[in-house]
């Protein structure tokens, strides 16, 4: 869905969830981004944005299920992308973070600071992706670029999550 057909007050919560989400305001981003999703079933925007609120609550698993959702109904948008590169990254996952990031530069306008944003990750993926190659032991260190594409956190416990699902997919 189009961010154009969309209810107006889904739109104003959903943009009251991304100014809490950015206000470490997690709880209220969650509900007020919840309630957006409702509103508007098929904009994927909430669901994207949702993902990274889970990931700063502790909640991986949910999280996953967020940007799935997102990617499943904007298999090609900028916030459903941009989201799920980051997420990848959190969760250890270079290359799909590589992926997700390339379609987010492809899905932003033209020269638009998402476009730049995205850019940014992007680069900074690949560069990572290099040094990892390089590594002797093909074991990719992560706690760099998790670090690099930090969602703000109420402690180390994301921080403790998302490493345990990076070494847990080491098995």
């Amino acid at each position: 869905m189009k961010e154009e057909g969309l209810p107006v007050d889904a739109r104003a919560v959903a943009q009251d969830g991304i100014i809490a989400l950015r206000q470490e305001r997690f709880q209220d981003a969650q509900d007020a981004l919840l309630a957006a999703s409702a509103a508007a079933p098929d904009w994927a925007d909430p669901w994207a944005y949702l993902s990274s609120v889970q990931l700063a609550l502790g909640k991986p698993r949910e999280a996953q299920v967020s940007i799935e959702r997102a990617l499943e109904l904007s298999p090609a948008g900028f916030a459903s992308n941009q989201k799920a590169g980051e997420l990848s990254i959190r969760l250890g996952q270079l290359g799909l973070a590589e992926d997700h990031f390339l379609a987010a530069v492809r899905a932003a306008g033209h020269g638009s600071g998402d476009q730049r944003a995205a850019q940014k990750c992007l680069e900074h993926t690949r560069r990572m992706l290099s040094k990892s190659i390089q590594m002797s032991s093909g074991s990719p260190d992560t706690s760099r670029m998790r670090a690099w594409f930090r969602m703000p956190s109420r402690g180390r416990r994301t921080d403790q999550l998302a490493t345990a699902a990076v070494e847990g997919g080491r098995d």
